[in-house]
């Protein structure tokens, strides 16, 4: 988790990660209190084992309101999945009559991702010398600097990340000005107030899927 490290001393607040084994995020909760990182997990979890649903449930309720950053773990994970997910809900929606076909935008579909409560990621990061994102954050990513590197992740060091972010810095203005122009279809704050009820029924559905994972028996 070194990287993590790195980013948070640069002042990164916000990072997400593909996750190959769930060792590397196993913490005492008295790591998880003095770190006060708010660990969010991407993707179907519903797809994994038991034990380790409970465990991934217990640990992002624990930190769910802590503030020093932000780590995302997808796993299991990809865009494909995760956005047709979210259109599951608005469907839901639609049949509770909490959102009406005419309320449905990118932006509202960006609420009904696993990433909603998080940022625009700025920089994607893809090592190995491959030209491609593996359907990875794929929404997410429409307006970010993509970066990409030779060097095999397990490689990847401090210096490699500083290249990446001074790459990221040298097209900021670019990719801020896209951003300008993606916020102008956003809804009103009128628009947001007749939609909040079906955010919260959103937000409703995951806390309950996570305290039922949490307190299952394994």
């Amino acid at each position: 988790l070194q990287i993590l490290e790195w980013c948070h001393e640069l002042g990164i607040r916000e990072v997400t990660v593909y996750a190959f084994s769930i060792e590397n995020f196993k913490r005492s909760a008295e790591e998880l209190e003095e770190k006060r990182i708010s660990f969010r997990f991407f993707g179907n979890i519903a797809m994994l084992t038991p034990k380790l649903r409970s465990y991934i449930a217990q640990i992002q309720l624990l930190t769910n309101d802590y503030e020093e950053g932000v780590v995302n773990v997808c796993m299991p994970y990809t865009s494909r999945d995760e956005i047709t997910r979210a259109f599951e809900v608005i469907r839901e929606g639609r049949e509770k009559s909490l959102v009406e076909e005419n309320q449905i935008s990118e932006w509202l579909v960006s609420r009904c991702l696993d990433s909603r409560r998080g940022t625009e990621p700025d920089l994607l990061i893809r090592t190995s010398g491959e030209k491609r994102l593996s359907d990875f954050l794929l929404w997410q990513c429409c307006s970010s600097h993509i970066y990409f590197d030779e060097v095999l992740w397990p490689d990847f060091n401090f210096w490699h990340l500083c290249k990446a972010i001074l790459s990221y810095q040298y097209h900021r203005s670019s990719i801020q000005k896209m951003r300008k122009q993606q916020y102008a279809s956003e809804p009103s704050e009128e628009e947001r107030c007749a939609l909040q009820p079906f955010l919260d029924y959103v937000d409703g559905l995951q806390n309950s899927v996570l305290l039922e994972y949490a307190t299952s028996e394994c």
